[in-house]
């Protein structure tokens, strides 16, 4: 049996029970992808020492803290997927609403903690509040046992927020820029591999090269509308939505949205999951 098939269909839904079985998981996890992506491994590594001067002792361990984050962001949902939505109210502390506008805005976020999980939160405050992802088509390449869950994860978070992903290609930008021009917010995320999107842009991040994808400012364009920065970090078993500064419309770039993100980095980097994959533009 592949070590997908036992990790989604074996493991994830042991973890789904309850939270002293998530610990477990994650820390299984994160301590199998450690040892079976060794290039991936050396690549995180590597920049965590450029980026933030750590000793390579110190890079190990904390590249390992972000794989048991990716981990606990998969038993996270597995665990709310199978309970009443007070339970996801209850594990985020008081947000602070005053930082949220009645106006359109773009809140934009990272891969960072729980974001999928922010999201929800979020549309409890804002609304009609959209999420923008790549669809799990087949040009996402995903293994078989991942993708099932994925689209579970897809589906029960459509349900939750009363209404659809908006995908990345043609015709759902279409309705995106219906979505925007009609005074609504959108939810996504700054830091996608732009070897992964049609469009991407070089932006410096900690004084390195790297390519992201560069829709945004064209969706900022299109609404007019400001940008609200934002991560979400899981903390014990509770969540924090924590805003970041706003970049106000007409000066939205890449690099100006990324410098607003990169504290979150910095502060929260066990928390981050994108050290190996962000392709360098140097």
């Amino acid at each position: 049996m592949s070590w997908e098939r036992v990790r989604y269909a074996r493991l994830l839904p042991l973890a789904a029970a309850t939270r002293r079985f998530a610990d477990a998981y994650a820390a299984l996890v994160a301590a199998v992808e450690a040892r079976r992506d060794p290039l991936r491994r050396a690549s995180a590594e590597q920049r965590m020492q450029r980026w933030l001067g750590l000793a390579p002792d110190a890079a190990r361990r904390l590249h390992r803290r972000c794989l048991r984050s990716e981990a606990y962001e998969e038993a996270d949902a597995a665990y709310f997927m199978r309970r009443p939505a007070a339970d996801l109210a209850a594990a985020f502390g008081p947000s602070a609403r005053a930082a949220l506008a009645d106006e359109a805005v773009l809140y934009v976020g990272l891969h960072l903690g729980s974001p999928v999980l922010g999201y929800l939160h979020l549309t409890t405050m804002v609304p009609a509040l959209a999420l923008i992802a790549r669809g799990l088509d087949p040009a996402n390449p995903l293994p078989d046992p991942k993708r099932r869950f994925a689209a579970a994860k897809v589906a029960w978070t459509e349900a939750r927020a009363g209404r659809p992903f908006f995908g990345t290609d043609g015709e759902s930008m279409l309705r995106v820029r219906s979505h925007l021009r009609s005074g609504r917010s959108l939810y996504l995320l700054a830091d996608v591999p732009g070897d992964t999107v049609g469009r991407a842009e070089p932006c410096r991040l900690f004084g390195e090269a790297v390519r992201v994808a560069a829709g945004l400012p064209t969706l900022a364009r299109i609404a007019s509308s400001p940008v609200q920065t934002l991560a979400v970090t899981r903390d014990g078993r509770g969540f924090t939505l924590r805003m970041g500064p706003r970049v106000a419309a007409g000066t939205i770039t890449m690099p100006a949205v990324l410098d607003a993100l990169a504290p979150f980095i910095r502060a929260h980097a066990h928390e981050w999951w994108m050290w190996a994959y962000l392709p360098s533009a140097d």
